[in-house]
């Protein structure tokens, strides 16, 4: 909960919770049985700019925090992969690629 930034949150009823609260809520309850992988379909849709923000900071101390921890993360916009993104998988028009993320 902490590494999601929900320390605060423990006692927190699910109907008080902001929509980036609960969906980080979701990433917590996903990890609790130690999973090797960790899917994520859009995680931050219907999110505002700061709660998007919040989002993949936690996502990026996840990656730091669980480095074993494979994610395969969906997403329409490009500024939503974690700076700890190693491989995308880009499509358009039905077609793909595969990238190697090279960060700087």
């Amino acid at each position: 909960m902490a590494t999601l930034g929900l320390a605060g949150h423990r006692a927190a009823r699910w109907p008080t919770l902001s929509q980036g609260q609960r969906g980080r809520t979701l990433i917590a309850r996903a990890l609790m049985p130690q999973p090797r992988l960790l899917l994520l379909d859009e995680p931050a849709t219907g999110l505002d700019l700061p709660g998007r923000e919040q989002l993949i900071g936690a996502l990026e101390e996840l990656g730091r925090g669980h480095p074993w921890l494979a994610t395969v993360l969906v997403t329409h916009h490009l500024e939503e992969l974690p700076a700890h993104t190693t491989h995308a998988l880009l499509l358009r028009e039905g077609r793909w690629s595969v990238r190697a993320a090279r960060r700087a």
